[in-house]
């Protein structure tokens, strides 16, 4: 799906607006699925308590060659992430700056249903320089550090007043 909104948050919502499953696995357009990941998502989801799968990523340099680091914490990598989409927070998930991947794990954690941690490296992850890879002065390292503490003060700020406003008409 190709998307004009270029925060992950809004590609997100626009995918969410077009898919007709019930389960939706993000690819960001730099990462790679290994060919097999769609079958172990499907088959995990035949669960119905499943609502939320990370599987592990590989990282691999520009080339695509392996740096050989597996990363496995469950809200990294939207590329690693496959979630129902009932339990998606839609209404705020645009508003989300930054976190989104996090935000989504925490709608998992909210639903009660099961969540699997997988550790199979399914994604190929491409580090990149980018806001979150950056190489520069201290100085800039720590603008950009704050700059992101900010945006993902925000992104918690908004879920808050979700999960508040969920809980009071409970």
């Amino acid at each position: 799906m190709f998307s004009n909104d270029n925060s992950l948050s809004g590609k997100i919502y626009d995918t969410l607006k077009i898919t007709n499953g019930n389960v939706v696995s993000f690819l960001e357009d730099d990462d790679l699925f290994t060919s097999n990941k769609l079958e172990i998502v499907f088959n995990l989801f035949k669960n119905e308590n499943a609502c939320y799968y990370h599987n592990a990523s590989e990282i691999v340099d520009k080339f695509g060659h392996s740096l050989n680091i597996k990363n496995t914490d469950p809200y990294f990598n939207s590329s690693s992430i496959s979630i129902r989409k009932d339990i998606i927070y839609r209404d705020i998930i645009k508003e989300i700056p930054k976190g989104v991947n996090t935000v989504l794990y925490i709608n998992a954690l909210d639903s009660g249903k099961e969540i699997v941690n997988g550790y199979e490296a399914l994604t190929y992850y491409r580090a990149h320089k980018s806001e979150t890879h950056f190489t520069g002065s201290l100085e800039e390292i720590a603008s950009s550090d704050l700059n992101l503490a900010k945006l993902a003060v925000a992104s918690f700020e908004i879920l808050y007043k979700r999960l508040i406003n969920k809980n009071r008409k409970q």
